[in-house]
């Protein structure tokens, strides 16, 4: 049923990675045999990987869309990748998938986590979504990082040690899981990266810059158990629909709060179904 690749040519004129990406980390696609004239593209965060996003695309699938899951340029290969990708790189693969996959569907919607929100968010000014599904979206960290130290760094050409060990109680539900976690955590999570982070941050504020002018009719899922990312105290569009996920941490596709993973696989399901 799933099939490891996409459309090669979405990553043409991109970063090229050097490594090749763990098991977790390779893109997928669930396309169903009778021709679906509605599909979904679903997008992961910064230093994520489309393991992550199995459940809804295994559902999606299910309610029958065809759906895509790309690896962003950098991510799940190793951290000289990741540093060595851009911003840019990331936005650019999101639009050319848009780009073919509306040439190929009547519908087309967009399901993100974290900083895949941001992209989603500044791809649909050229990409009119049908619909859209933000999950913990990181319009504003809770974790300040000073962009003068980001930059010193940068300049230095270091990163930075960050606390991490594996969490066994997260029910990661891609093949063979948790067989890349380990190397994920080594090679990512373990590590501020400055480049990739002042980058993120960069869209960041070109996304609240533009946030008014949003349009897109979308569910914006918050866990209330979110260490990373919070709901900002500001004027959202009415085209945004917010709903808290109570207990919910910021991983909400694979949540260890196993209600509230249920709770958010149903709710994106149910609002990219309903009419």
């Amino acid at each position: 049923m799933i099939e490891y690749s996409v459309n090669p040519l979405w990553y043409d004129g991109l970063y090229k990675d050097v490594h090749s990406p763990c098991s977790a980390a390779r893109s997928f696609s669930m396309v169903h045999k009778d021709n679906t004239k509605a599909a979904v593209l679903l997008i992961h965060g910064y230093a994520g990987y489309p393991g992550e996003l199995v459940s809804p695309a295994k559902e999606l699938f299910e309610a029958g869309f065809d759906v895509f899951v790309p690896r962003l340029p950098g991510m799940g290969t190793s951290g000289k990748d990741f540093s060595a990708s851009r911003a840019g790189d990331w936005l650019s693969l999101v639009e050319k998938a848009s780009a073919d996959l509306f040439g190929r569907y009547d519908s087309l919607s967009i399901v993100a986590h974290s900083m895949g929100c941001l992209l989603a968010v500044l791809a649909s000014a050229s990409y009119p979504y049908s619909k859209a599904v933000l999950a913990s979206p990181a319009f504003n960290l809770k974790a300040k990082v000073p962009r003068i130290l980001l930059k010193g760094m940068l300049k230095a050409k270091k990163d930075s040690p960050l606390p991490w060990k594996a969490d066994p109680s997260y029910k990661l539900l891609y093949e063979n899981a948790p067989c890349d976690d380990e190397f994920l955590g080594r090679e990512y999570w373990s590590h501020l990266y400055p480049g990739p982070f002042l980058d993120m941050l960069d869209l960041q504020q070109k996304v609240m810059e533009g946030i008014s002018d949003y349009r897109i009719p979308s569910l914006v899922l918050y866990g209330t158990c979110d260490e990373l990312v919070t709901i900002l105290d500001e004027d959202f569009p009415p085209s945004m629909r917010f709903s808290l996920i109570e207990g919910g941490s910021h991983y909400l596709y694979y949540d260890k709060n196993r209600q509230s993973y249920a709770k958010a696989v149903s709710e994106s399901v149910g609002f990219l179904s309903e009419g």
